[in-house]
């Protein structure tokens, strides 16, 4: 393996048009999250071209269970399958545990990287 380190300005590009290997970190994205956003067939950010109908039909049936244990088991046969065939070595998804004094006033509960998830903007010292 030969390493290059390319110009910082142009690294995802580079990534996306040349096949590039990169390494990356999406803060705590859920599994599903990180799945449908760049893994899929259709996924806006998939970057190592990985299309499979089987995939994307198996992620889509583990999606729709309901039962938490049956969607766990699907999850796990779905991430067998990036293990084993993809072009992604897919090596971990963080926990994350958040934590505010409670003189912190207004903070609300948020899944982290979305929208609302660290609104800072809207609390206050009590």
């Amino acid at each position: 393996m030969e390493i290059v380190n390319g110009p910082p300005e142009s690294y995802f590009t580079d990534a996306l048009t040349k096949g590039t290997v990169t390494n990356h970190r999406c803060g705590a994205m859920t599994i599903p999250t990180y799945i449908s956003e760049r893994l899929l067939t259709d996924a806006p950010q998939n970057q190592s071209a990985w299309k499979h109908d089987d995939f994307d039909d198996a992620f889509t049936a583990a999606r729709a269970v309901v039962d938490d244990d049956e969607r766990t088991a699907r999850y796990r046969s779905v991430q067998a399958t990036l293990r084993d065939r993809a072009g992604l070595v897919l090596w971990g998804h963080p926990e994350w545990l958040n934590a505010v004094s409670s003189s912190l006033q207004g903070v609300k509960e948020a899944p982290p990287n979305t929208v609302d998830w660290a609104r800072f903007d809207t609390v206050w010292l009590a």
